[in-house]
This record gives structure tokens, C-alpha cells and sequence, in this order.
């Protein structure tokens, strides 16, 4: 049997105090121990000092930084609505990493952006559909720091990450979208279709996804709702769903257009229509109808490209390089060719090779001996600065 420690009673006995368990002496008040009395009985309470290892358990090795990171994890899937399998593969992940100096000694910027790191490394581990715009987000970071982190984390801890799922990340993307459950699967039907045909033109090839699902689906928003007010402009369209503006979505947008364009021209029965880049989203369900089509004549017309047989470098002619570089300058076939060849990178310019010794070639004694100047030399000039001065 338990006793009071002040009085030396035995009524021990549990009492909820703002829903709050107490173990409290019914004599003189004193509280013997505080939340215990939930799971314990009167008689089961030891009303001895407890130290705070016994007390707690785990959570007495684990610091306040790294309680702070699990819990802002645990908050991250209730607000994303992720499943709870993943939680525990997230909090692995930030506990091994947390210790690392990389990640240890920032600031709580960073520690929070670790923590929507983890959060997305696991989603990916398990192809879960998320994007780092949703995780930036639900952290309150920038995406430039996520970025860093994430690499970081990737680096640190070795993790293999597959490769997304278009599909499932674009029936994502629209399920966010505040309208009617017809109205998010026909945009992300259309925008699926539309990512599937960039993919053919190398417009998906090394460039990040979100940024193409979000031009994808502002061509496919304008298309099927041409008269909606926020297919006015890509800016109002991005304030409109609650993405970031950025010159990626943009340019991605751009280069759409322009591939749109192309093959809506080589259509028969808009070939006396006018048709420019901002009204080619009237005609993307043409295009879609028929692009394998209009694939095929490009294809068509490529058949003159030098051809490239075995793994084995091929030098190309002077005939080869003016049909590369005049299929380059043509918009048709230049889709059917990667973006680093259609618009390469300038190469950094080579800074000119420093010698380090300067005097090292020797001069011969008749070279010297024609810049010393001769005893008559020398009585000329004189003579000359003299008669400079006097006159």
C-alpha cells in the first residue's frame, strides 16, 4: 500500500483536474504524482521520486530541436492528408540525419525545410504523387531552400529515389483545384494528354515536372473553358490555383505554344485560318485528335538528318552540319530534336594560359648588342638636347 508522503495517509486516489490526471491524498491535498493516474491505480502509484528518465522513457535521450522536427512531420501528414504509413520511414530518415553537422548547426529554417525533406524523400520512396511546392508550402520555406536541402539530404544519406509518375502527380496537381469533381478529371484527362504529347517533342526531357503540369494545365484550362476569367493570363491563372509564378512555368508555356502551333498549321482545314500562339488553345482537341499524324509527317520530313549508326563517335561533314543547322533554324523539325541541341549553351570562355616565366627565352649577345647605344649615339643626342635648351 502506498503512502502520503506529507501526512502519511493512504487515501490515494485519482483525480481529473482539467483533464488532467492526478494522483492526489484525500487528508491534507498534496499531489503525489502528476499524470500518472490514468493508467495506474491507487495502489500501483509509488510515491517515491521517480527520476525523469523512468518518468518519460524515450523522449529523455531525444532533444528539443529533434522533438520539434518529428512533430512538425507528424503535422506535415495531417495537413497533406499523406497515409501514416509513410510517417515512420520520414521520421527515420530526419533522426539520421539530425545528428549530422550539415544539418545540426543551421538555422530553424533549414531544420523545418529538413523536415519537409524527409517528408517528400519518403513520399517519393513509396510513389506517393507530391511535389516540392506542397512541401515548401506546408513548411513555409522558399523553394530555393528546400532545393538545397533536399540535395543535401539525398547526398548524406545515399537514399534512391524513383522517378515520378506524370499521371499521378497531374490527378494530384487538379484534385487541389477548387471546382467540381467532372470538372478536375476532364483537366487532368486533358492535361495528361497534353505532358504525353510534349513528351514525344522532347519538351519534358531534363526539365523539372511541376513546372511543366502547371503550364500543361493552364493550356488545358484554356482549351476547355476559353471564356473563364482566369485563363486571361498565366499570372491570374497561378494567384487563381495557388502556385508560385516563376520564368520556368513561363518559358515552359512558350515553347507549348509554339510546338501546338506548329502542328495545328499542318492541319488541312485550318490552313486558311489564322492562327497564332495565343489562339491555338481553341484547337488543342484537333491537335490531340490527331497527333499521331501530325507526328508522323515530321518524321517524315526529317528524312534527309544524317543517321548515326553504333555507339561510336561520327565526324559529320560540311553538308551534314548545314542540314543540322538548317533543321535547327526550322520550327517544324526542330521539336523532333533535343533542347540542347536546338538551343546549346554557350561554352565558357578559356581564359589564356598564364606563363609563369616570363624571361625564360635567353636573348642572344648580338640582339643585345643592338639596343646599347654606340659612344657617337650617345654624343648625338647630347648635342641635340643642348642645342633644344639654348634656343
Amino acid at each position: 500500500m502506498s503512502l502520503c508522503l506529507g501526512c502519511g495517509s493512504d487515501s490515494l486516489l485519482p483525480n481529473n483536474h482539467h483533464g488532467q490526471e492526478h494522483i492526489v491524498c484525500l487528508e491534507c491535498g498534496l499531489v503525489a504524482d502528476e499524470g500518472r493516474g490514468a493508467d495506474l491505480l491507487p495502489e500501483q502509484v509509488q510515491t517515491i521520486g521517480l527520476t525523469f528518465v523512468a518518468d518519460v522513457g524515450d523522449s529523455a535521450s531525444i532533444t528539443r530541436c529533434l522533438q520539434h522536427g518529428l512533430q512538425k512531420i507528424r503535422e506535415i501528414f495531417k495537413v497533406l492528408g499523406i497515409p501514416q504509413m509513410m510517417e515512420d520511414a520520414a521520421k527515420n530518415h530526419y533522426s539520421t540525419a539530425f545528428p549530422k553537422p550539415l544539418f545540426h548547426y543551421v538555422k530553424r529554417v533549414r531544420k523545418d525545410a529538413l523536415a519537409g525533406c524527409c517528408v517528400y524523400a519518403a513520399c517519393r520512396c513509396h510513389c506517393w504523387p507530391i511535389s516540392t511546392i506542397m512541401a515548401s508550402e506546408a513548411v513555409q520555406v522558399t523553394p530555393q531552400v528546400f532545393s538545397q536541402m533536399y540535395l543535401s539530404l539525398i547526398q548524406e544519406l545515399g537514399l534512391q529515389i524513383p522517378q515520378q509518375n506524370m499521371p499521378e502527380m497531374i490527378r494530384s496537381f487538379c484534385s487541389r483545384l477548387q471546382e467540381t469533381v467532372n470538372v478536375k478529371w476532364d483537366l487532368a484527362k486533358r492535361t495528361i494528354q497534353i505532358c504525353e504529347l510534349c513528351g514525344e517533342a522532347w519538351l519534358l526531357t531534363g526539365r523539372r515536372a511541376m513546372p511543366a503540369i502547371i503550364s500543361a494545365t493552364f493550356l488545358a484550362w484554356q482549351s476547355l473553358y476559353p471564356r473563364s476569367p482566369a485563363s486571361i493570363s498565366l499570372k491570374a491563372f497561378c494567384r487563381e490555383i495557388g502556385v508560385p509564378y516563376s520564368t520556368s512555368v513561363r518559358v515552359r508555356v512558350q515553347e507549348m505554344r509554339k510546338l501546338l502551333l506548329t502542328l495545328a498549321q499542318a492541319l488541312p482545314w485550318l490552313i486558311h485560318r489564322h492562327v497564332s500562339l495565343n489562339s491555338v488553345a481553341k484547337f488543342i482537341d484537333e491537335v490531340l485528335s490527331n497527333q499521331r499524324l501530325l507526328l508522323r509527317q515530321l518524321v517524315s520530313q526529317d528524312s534527309q538528318a544524317p543517321q548515326v549508326q553504333g555507339d561510336s563517335p561520327v565526324l559529320l561533314n560540311t553538308t551534314d552540319v548545314a542540314l543540322v543547322e538548317a533543321k535547327c533554324r526550322n520550327p517544324a523539325q526542330s521539336f523532333l530534336l533535343p533542347p540542347c541541341i536546338v538551343a546549346p549553351k554557350k561554352p565558357p570562355l578559356e581564359e589564356p594560359e598564364r606563363c609563369q616565366q616570363p624571361f625564360s627565352n635567353e636573348i642572344s649577345e648580338a640582339e643585345i648588342e643592338q639596343y646599347i647605344r654606340t659612344p657617337e649615339e650617345v654624343e648625338e643626342i647630347l648635342r641635340l638636347q643642348a642645342a633644344i635648351l639654348n634656343s
